[in-house]
């Protein structure tokens, strides 16, 4: 498969010409990063004028769109380059692109509601991936950005906030699609082949395995007792506050995801190509892989793409069971 790698400005459809190209993401941050190093001459077509310039990358076709937020010099040897490196187009929800505003929520509003309110006038829509639930009258109480808004409310339902990766869209995904003693049951989003994957590294970590949690709301009073089905729930988690806790859907995905997060996991990085049809493996998907001969699945955590003018590489970590 011959690899077509290719950086546009999004205003007038310009070619910007690249030698190296970095695309990363993760399930910690709510926006893509990029970086590249261009030849001197194209220094220009990314200089802020007055607007940081935004640069469609396209990678086999599939897009990202970045403002270039840094332009410097480089030098290789005897040439000078342009080094750029920038952030998704979520970042204008956030400072120093947004500004902080008083949140508030008069009446009872879902979830949802309260994340695309703050959203009003952005030009951004809300892509909604978890349960919604009916948040109490004046739960909400925030000065911020709508991007502190939308992080205040994914984070009652342990939900993950990211950027769409080219639309104006603000994703709200959850952590664990599934809980780990459930991942057996459920079908892969990506399946990747032991024939076209190398295992760059993995990281071990330990954590308590908690099997209950107790989570409580600040001013509704609500209280939940969150158990892992046939467990004891004589191991219990932290007790954890949030405002928004207001309904038992927003507790039971809050505890699910504390409770996923225990126990021995292992960070598996594998690099493997940007190969049809799995394209560019996403984050917060269920994906099998095969280690040691043994088919392990897994959810996915961050991936950094890399293509260097000839050969085009994505590193991807999933966190897995032992």
């Amino acid at each position: 498969m011959l690899n077509e790698v290719l950086l546009i400005r999004a205003d007038d459809n310009q070619i910007v010409e690249a030698k190296e190209v970095t695309v990363t993401f993760d399930s910690d941050s709510w926006v893509a990063r990029f970086s590249a190093e261009l030849p001197y001459s194209a220094r220009d077509a990314v200089m802020p004028a007055p607007d940081p310039v935004r640069l469609i990358v396209s990678i086999n076709g599939i897009d990202f769109q970045f403002l270039v937020e840094r332009v410097g010099q480089s030098r290789r040897f005897v040439k000078r380059g342009v080094a750029v490196s920038g952030r998704g187009i979520a970042c204008l929800l956030d400072a120093p692109y947004a500004l902080s505003a008083a949140h508030i929520n008069p009446t009872a509003m879902s979830a949802q509601q309260l994340i695309a309110a703050s959203l009003t006038d952005t030009g951004f829509a809300l892509s909604w991936g978890v349960t919604d639930w009916l948040v109490d009258a004046e739960a909400l109480s925030l000065r911020g950005t709508p991007l502190a808004v939308a992080t205040h409310v994914a984070s009652a339902a342990g939900a993950v906030v990211a950027g769409h990766w080219s639309q104006p869209t603000l994703r709200i995904l959850p952590r664990y699609p599934s809980a780990p003693w459930g991942w057996s049951a459920t079908t892969p989003d990506y399946v990747i082949p032991s024939a076209i994957a190398e295992v760059e590294d993995i990281e071990w970590t330990e954590k308590p395995e908690y099997n209950v949690v107790y989570l409580s709301g600040v001013q509704s009073g609500y209280f939940a007792k969150i158990k892992r089905a046939l467990s004891a729930g004589d191991l219990p988690a932290p007790d954890r506050t949030h405002p928004l806790l207001t309904h038992p859907e927003a507790a039971r995905q809050l505890g699910t995801s504390i409770l996923a997060e225990g126990g021995r996991r292992a960070g598996v990085r594998l690099s493997l190509p940007v190969l049809d049809p799995m394209g560019i493996i996403d984050i917060c998907r269920h994906a099998d892989y095969v280690d040691a001969g043994m088919t392990r699945r897994g959810v996915t955590r961050s991936n950094s793409i890399h293509y260097d003018g000839v050969s085009l590489r994505q590193s991807v970590t999933i966190e897995s069971l032992p």
